[in-house]
């Protein structure tokens, strides 16, 4: 299997709270006339629901919500010649204002807004780039963007653009086979600041399968994965991808022979991991979403078959793949897709999906027993002035010589910041953290060696 490579140069309505019930001691809350695609906490402790608008089409669609659950407003863009347009997902821009990707008017979309919702800009990318479906701040402000055609005999892009969305340079790529479609699912940027891609083919093979390609910095493929032949996972839809240094994990539905379910795949240098970490017994399969925890650990939101009914499903594991705990949540008689869980600034997790109608379900924080690893070789490990203003310390006194890593973490997961990445002596340590382009917010700061780990939040407030 081949994929060739091609340079290209390239009005407000209302929602309505129709029901809510305490769940937990916590809240699930239900909205109509929305869908949700993706969900992020705004710095007052609310979020953002991004999706599409239903009725006789789907249009781009956002909607504020309280930290408590309640709307507070919401935006729909209307476009009623086209009826497939939406906002896929939104980020955090390092100027603490917000980005949202998608489609407008059958065309890929991009729009930036500020906290209260007011747009700033638009862009829009040419007649064949359709949808916006992930991307990612770079961190030196760049942004980098997939997502798929307009026309389905071609496949999917890879676009890099300027933190003003002006394209620095684009890719399409096409697969080898008259009798498919493929959609490009999720983007990251790795390690070596090159890019992995997970998507979705389905096609003449008569089946659907996940497809992996890794390119470098300037697009160009290094290499491409499908379950079709090097992967044992016969229906392959992994929509999120997080990245841990040189550790890339892919969360989905998947199938075997003996089962299918909840999929984690784990990608190493040395090749690839694949678990299936819970069967269910229906055919359609779950939607499957996951964010690191402030332990190092992993937290999975999926749609799961329990009792003859769909529940929202919460696991946790660790990166070896061990169920440390679940817990099935929901009402029964609703046929869930979870699309979205975000690790939230009280310790618990928010997590976005739908039925007919968008729900945000918030849950505490995890009901296991598993907190930070013990580190007795660590003696401290103090970020001091926290709040960070301007510039802080990070100061620990280690025991045993190791290799150790200090990284900041944003609330999905991801790591975008290294500190320290080196072996070190036994000794006191300080290491000058500067707040840099971090945009205001809440943050994890992780030190970790290959025996144990120590995780804190920060608190950039400038």
């Amino acid at each position: 299997m081949k994929i060739l490579i091609k340079l290209l140069f390239v009005i407000v309505f209302p929602l309505q709270f129709i029901y809510s019930q305490p769940l937990d001691s916590l809240w699930m809350h239900y909205y109509s006339g929305f869908r949700a695609n993706d969900i992020i906490q705004k710095y007052d402790s609310g979020y953002f629901v991004v999706g599409s608008s239903g009725g006789n089409g789907d249009s781009p669609h956002i909607a504020s919500i309280s930290k408590d659950g309640q709307l507070l407003w919401d935006k729909q863009f209307p476009t009623p010649d086209y009826i497939y347009d939406r906002f896929r997902n939104i980020i955090t821009s390092s100027d603490s204002n917000y980005l949202v990707g998608g489609g407008y008017n059958g065309l890929a979309w991009l729009l930036k807004m500020n906290g209260e919702g007011d747009t700033l800009w638009t862009k829009s990318f040419g007649e064949s780039f359709g949808m916006i479906t992930s991307m990612e701040e770079l961190p030196n402000k760049d942004l980098i963007i997939t997502g798929y055609p307009a026309n389905y005999s071609e496949d999917f892009y890879l676009m890099k653009t300027n933190q003003y969305g002006d394209t620095i340079w684009s890719h399409k790529y096409i697969f080898e086979d008259p009798f498919h479609w493929v959609t490009s699912q999720c983007v990251k940027q790795t390690s070596d600041s090159g890019y992995i891609i997970s998507a979705y083919y389905s096609g003449g093979y008569g089946g659907s399968y996940l497809i992996i390609v890794k390119t470098d910095s300037n697009g160009d493929t290094l290499w491409t994965k499908d379950s079709m032949y090097e992967l044992d996972v016969h229906y392959g839809y992994f929509p999120e991808i997080l990245i841990d240094h040189d550790t890339i994990y892919f969360f989905g539905e998947g199938s075997l022979q003996n089962g299918e379910g909840v999929n984690v795949i784990k990608l190493k240098p040395e090749g690839f991991e694949y678990w299936l970490i819970k069967e269910y017994n229906n055919g359609s399969g779950p939607f499957c979403t996951g964010t690191f925890t402030n332990s190092g650990t992993i937290m999975l939101a999926a749609e799961l078959y329990s009792n003859n009914q769909y529940r929202i499903g919460t696991i946790e594991i660790d990166k070896n793949g061990n169920i440390l705990w679940e817990k099935i949540l929901g009402d029964y008689g609703v046929s869930y897709d979870t699309r979205q869980i975000v690790e939230t600034f009280d310790n618990g997790y928010i997590i976005s999906g739908n039925d007919y109608r968008a729900f945000l379900l918030k849950i505490g924080e995890k009901p296991s027993a598993v907190k930070n690893i013990k580190t007795p070789n660590l003696n401290g490990f103090v970020v001091s002035p926290n709040p960070v203003t301007t510039n802080t310390t990070v100061d620990f006194k280690i025991f045993e010589k190791d290799f150790y890593t200090i990284s900041v973490f944003d609330l999905k997961g991801n790591k975008i910041k290294i500190l320290v990445e080196k072996e070190l002596a036994p000794g006191s340590y300080k290491y000058p953290l500067s707040p840099g382009d971090l945009s205001n917010g809440v943050y994890m700061i992780s030190l970790k060696s290959g025996s144990f780990q120590n995780t804190q939040k920060i608190v950039i407030s400038r």
